[in-house]
């Protein structure tokens, strides 16, 4: 907005005399926008001089800057609730040219709260030109005062004790949209003594616009009146010569907060005459109160009546024939001073009879006091009772089966005179069973006088003792491998023709050995009469004796006979032997003379039969018997035997020669995994013939089987054999019962078969042996405590464990195992664990043998290991653990039919490791004793391998005496192998029922005893 100044600048280089000149414009004017311009330079050469040069020209720079300008807003007021007034200002500075004006405007609107509101200044550039300006710009003031607001309470009035009414009141001036509204309320509450109370104002501002107000309040009065007060006393009655009652009343009107009360009283007194006295109330007014009220009173009356006087007889007893007592009774009611007193009288003496008697009361009343009561009676009772008589009957004792002694006791009280005697007799008699038994008196009266008795009878006891009866068997002998014969004794003592009976019973067996065997006593009682007697029971021996032995010729064995062979005439006992001879053309039972067959008739078999009768039996021997035809013993050179093998390569004969087969111990080996072995009836009869004793051992390329040849014999019962050795192609048939065992199968299925041809073509599978057959298993996997070897149980669909050992040979682990069965074998590595068996003692050998399918838990998670054990479950673990095998189910005890355990009862039974009861039963749920199982582990260890027998000697057990006498010999051994042992007192505890984790740990080391894990 200002004018451009000289503008300057300087020349460089050139002649002062050439007389170069410069002129500066810009195009800036007076009216240019603020910014920069260019300033130019003109040269002047007035002297042609400008050719000489290279002219270089730098512009100059003109800044237009900002010009200032102020706004300065005017002060202004106006009341609360009215409009704002106009807005004025000045505008300093500026180009009139410019056109700028300004507008003054506020936030405050009629509304707005009392106080100070900016004016502001905004600028109106019509030409654009504010840009050029520097503005400053000061803001003016609205000052919003306070409106008036006038405020009047209405008077009100009530009466003292009653609510408050409603106060109500006006409100003048303020804007309607404030909202503002009055309440009224006064200091007195209903409480509030008579008078008068300011009705004040209190200003309800929901929007918070009363500082906007310079507020006026008028106060109203309220008026509290006294209120009405009612107090009437309740009427009253008492005896006379009674003390006044507490006086009531009731009190209506009043606040209860003022506590006032009312007391009553009368003028009459505890002597007063009957009749009607008022009762007069007195205002108790511990607040000062009443000032408040206009009080009115109503008295009551007080009726005073004639007194009660009660007169009791007191009860009385005696005992009949006694003196009256002295009478006693109560006077009840009435004054002291009246003097009046009683006495009591009954018509009884001491003569009347036992029952009751009125005592009845007459008052004495000196003072003449009596008019002044109503007088009740009540008459006593006198009982005269029976007088006390004690009978006693002495105690007495005899033996079962004698007659009653004479009983005898006493008798006190009661008068001699009425002459009461007393008899004494029981129930029992000669026949009565043992026990205690009331000897009961009856009195005897002759004069009837037990009437006048209370009797008490004290029954004596008579104890009848036990008899004695002894039970002696008779001792016997028998031939080994023959029934028992009738087991007989003698029992003396029986009385009373009573029906008992003994049984003769021994654990010896048919199949049991050589030895010396207990015959016990069981004594049947069907009337239970046995209680009744001290049973002495003996025990007698059963001798089990070796059979008769054969003489045979030197180098001659039963299999092998070509010379003569002895007789005995009479056997160990000197009892007379009867022989028979199958074929006395080949044995002559007379001379013991053998004939021998020719080449052509082949070896022959002949039985011979020894009888001995003695004890009422038939005991019976067998003696099976070779006779070696003379082609196979006239030569050394000896002849030929094959066997077949059929492989996948085809059929090849193996010859045996005689001189190998001597030996005892022959091999057939294919290099296959998969073989069949056929050997005929006729070779298997001559191998017989040359070694009983021979085994056979058949060999695949990963597995073997090893059979004696005896077990072969009687496996094919006169029929050509096939023995089956390898891995079976049933691997798809075994899927899902692989799935089945939650197990790593390490091998498996491997067969091992024997099936039996006969002459007709037809074939049987021979599923068992009598003995144990050793097989091995060739394995691809390492050892493990929990590998195991089972076999597949067709009728069952189920595996059950088999017996093996895992050794390590040319280093490959191979499975040795033990079994009498054939089939489809398995080996698997499996593991089991129960919740139940934290830190339990038998956790280990309950997981291992859990793992190999010979226990089981109770359900899948719980073994209950200190559960008791039962006879099924006994013989099912024994089976399972040796691997017994059920050779028929012809037999069954009546109880163990159709149930789980029924086959393994069987086969333990068939085995000799249980027996059952005389009636038939097997009794499974009994549960079995230490010394049960003791007996039962011995007969599984001996029906497994004989020869760990040892030879009984004394029990070193503390508790030896509780032992019963037929398991001593089983637990002799059972100690003796390591089985079971004593606790650290060393107590066996016979009698104790044995638990399953006990059970497990022996079967544990059992099987590790056997080599069978």
């Amino acid at each position: 907005g200002t004018s451009n100044p000289v503008f300057t600048g300087t020349i460089t280089g050139g002649l002062s005399s050439d007389g170069l000149i410069a002129t500066y414009a810009t195009s800036a004017d007076q009216a240019s926008n603020v910014g920069n311009y260019a300033i130019e330079a003109t040269l002047n050469d007035p002297n042609n001089k400008l050719g000489n040069y290279e002219v270089t020209k730098t512009s100059g720079s003109l800044s237009v800057t900002k010009a200032s300008i102020s706004v300065t807003t005017d002060d202004a007021t106006r009341e609360y609730g009215t409009s704002n007034p106009v807005f004025t200002g000045t505008i300093t500075g500026g180009l009139s040219s410019d056109g700028l004006i300004a507008t003054y405007a506020t936030s405050a609107d009629q509304a707005s709260n009392v106080g100070n509101y900016a004016i502001e200044a905004t600028l109106v550039d019509p030409n654009n030109k504010l840009g050029n300006y520097e503005v400053t710009k000061t803001a003016g003031s609205l000052s919003v005062t306070k409106a008036s607001l006038t405020v009047n309470a209405d008077d009100a009035t009530r009466e003292y004790g009653m609510s408050n009414p409603v106060f109500t009141g006006t409100v003048a001036g303020g804007l309607t949209s404030d909202g503002i509204t009055a309440t009224y309320a006064t200091s007195a509450d209903q409480a509030s003594h008579v008078g008068n109370y300011a009705i004040e104002a209190t200003l309800v501002d929901p929007n918070n616009k009363l500082g906007n107000y310079e507020v006026t309040k008028t106060a109203g009065s309220l008026s509290v009146t006294k209120a009405p007060l009612a107090v009437t006393a309740d009427d009253a009655t008492r005896e006379y010569g009674t003390s006044n009652p507490v006086f009531t009343g009731t009190i209506v009107g009043g606040l209860s907060s003022d506590g006032i009360t009312a007391t009553y009283a009368t003028s009459a007194n505890q002597t007063s005459n009957i009749g009607n006295y008022a009762i007069e109330a007195t205002l108790v007014d511990p607040n000062n109160k009443l000032g408040n009220y206009e009080v009115t009173k109503t008295a009551g009356s007080l009726s005073v009546t004639k007194a009660s006087l009660t007169v009791n007889a007191d009860d009385a007893t005696r005992e009949y024939g006694m003196s009256n007592p002295v009478f006693t009774g109560t006077v009840a009611g009435g004054l002291t001073s009246d003097g009046i007193t009683a006495t009591y009288a009954t018509s009884a003496d001491q003569a009347s009879h036992v029952g009751n008697y009125a005592i009845e009361a007459t008052l004495v009343d000196p003072n003449n006091k009596l008019g002044n009561y109503e007088v009740t009676k009540t008459a006593g009772s006198l009982s005269v009772t029976k007088a006390s008589l004690a009978v006693t009957a002495d105690d007495a004792t005899r033996e079962y089966g004698t007659s009653n002694p004479v009983f005898t006791g006493t008798l006190v009280g009661g008068l001699s005179s009425d002459g009461i005697t007393a008899t004494y007799a029981t129930s029992a008699d000669q026949a009565s069973d043992v026990g205690s038994y009331a000897i009961e008196a009856t009195l005897n009266d002759p004069n009837n006088k037990l009437g006048n008795y209370e009797v008490t009878k004290t029954a004596g006891s008579l104890s009848i003792t036990k008899a004695p009866i002894t039970v002696t068997p008779h001792s016997i002998s028998r031939w080994v491998n023959n029934a028992n014969p009738f087991l007989g004794g003698v029992v003396t003592g029986v009385l009373n023709n009573d029906d008992i009976s003994v049984k003769y019973v021994t654990l010896a067996e048919q199949s049991s050995p050589i030895g010396n065997y207990t015959i016990e006593t069981e004594i049947i009682d069907p009337n239970q009469r046995l209680g009744n007697y001290e049973v002495t029971s003996n025990t007698a021996k059963l001798n089990v004796y070796d059979v008769p032995k054969l003489t045979y010729a030197t180098n001659d064995t039963a299999s092998s006979v070509i010379g003569p062979l002895g007789l005995p005439a009479t056997d160990d006992e000197g009892r007379s032997i009867q022989w028979v001879s199958s074929n006395n053309q080949f044995v002559d039972v007379t001379t013991g003379y053998v004939q021998r067959p020719s080449y052509r008739e082949g070896n022959k078999s002949v039985t011979l039969k020894a009888t001995i009768t003695a004890d009422g039996a038939i005991y019976e021997a067998i003696y099976p018997l070779i006779i070696i035809a003379n082609s196979n013993t006239s030569s050394g050179t000896g002849a030929s035997y094959y066997i077949e093998a059929v492989t996948a390569n085809g059929k090849q004969r193996v010859e045996l020669k005689l001189d190998d087969l001597k030996k005892g111990f022959v091999t057939i080996q294919s290099d296959t995994e998969v073989a069949e072995f056929v050997i005929s009836q006729a070779t298997l009869t001559q191998l017989m013939a040359i070694s009983p004793s021979m085994k056979l051992q058949f060999i695949t390329a990963k597995d073997e089987m090893t059979i004696p040849i005896q077990e072969m014999a009687v496996a094919g019962n006169n029929h050509d054999l096939t023995i089956k050795i390898g891995r079976a192609d049933k691997a798809t048939e075994f899927v899902e019962v692989k799935k089945s065992l939650g197990a790593n199968v390490w091998a498996g299925p491997v067969e091992f078969n024997v099936t039996g041809l006969d002459d007709q073509g037809r074939s049987s599978e021979i599923s068992a042996f009598s003995a144990y057959v050793n097989r091995k298993i060739e394995l691809d996997a390492q050892d493990s405590d929990f590998a195991t070897v089972v076999l597949w149980d067709e009728e069952k669909q189920a595996f059950t464990f088999v017996p093996a050992q895992f050794i390590k040979e040319n280093g490959k682990v191979t499975a040795i195992v033990k079994s009498k069965r054939n089939g489809y074998f398995f080996v698997i590595d499996r593991r089991v664990s129960f919740i139940d068996l934290q830190n339990h003692w038998a956790k280990s050998d309950i997981e291992l043998l859990a793992a190999k399918f010979i226990v089981q838990g109770r359900s899948e998670m719980n073994f209950d290991p200190n559960g008791m054990l039962t006879r099924a479950e006994t013989a099912a673990l024994l089976v399972r653990a040796i691997g017994i095998p059920l050779n028929n189910t012809e037999f069954s005890f009546s109880d163990v039919d159709g149930k789980w355990y029924e086959a393994d009862v069987i086969a333990a039974e068939q085995a000799g490791l249980i027996k059952g009861y005389s009636d038939g039963t097997f009794r499974p749920n009994n549960r079995v004793t230490r010394e049960e199982l003791a007996v039962m582990l011995t007969r599984a260890i001996a029906y497994a391998n004989p020869s760990l027998q040892t030879e009984n000697s004394v029990l070193a057990l503390a508790d030896v005496e509780s032992i019963s006498s037929w398991a001593e010999d089983s637990i002799y051994q059972a100690l003796s192998l390591g089985i079971i042992k004593g606790d650290q007192q060393g107590n066996f505890k016979p009698q104790a029922e044995a638990t399953r984790a006990e059970m497990v740990t022996l079967l544990s080391r059992m099987l590790k005893l056997l080599n069978f894990i």
